[in-house]
């Protein structure tokens, strides 16, 4: 499907244009290439700088029925899919940028 207005993709972090192919990933327009490997497309967003993860957003806690209750909604809807070696490597990610 084609985007039929602007935004931001919450895997990759990137401008939405219309036009774009899109997708429908938990909930959320993503491009249409970010859900074929959705952990290494947002591990390099986190990378560049594109998209920000605090350690208290990767906190595994649950807050009025919420998991990761700080963090944003895309990367919420992210890190809700991960097992456990998958989070470990968006920490370490996180870490490499902060340091």
């Amino acid at each position: 499907m084609k985007a039929k207005y602007e935004g931001s993709c919450p895997l990759c972090g990137r401008p939405i244009h219309v036009g774009d192919e899109v997708t429908r990933w938990h909930g959320r327009w993503v491009h249409a290439t970010c859900v074929e490997d959705p952990v290494e497309v947002f591990l390099d967003a986190v990378r560049e700088g594109r998209i920000y993860v605090s350690s208290r957003a990767l906190k595994v806690t649950e807050k009025d029925g919420v998991r990761f209750p700080y963090a944003e909604g895309g990367v919420r809807d992210l890190l809700k899919t991960l097992d456990e070696k998958d989070l470990e490597r968006v920490r370490k990610a996180a870490r490499e940028v902060t340091e």
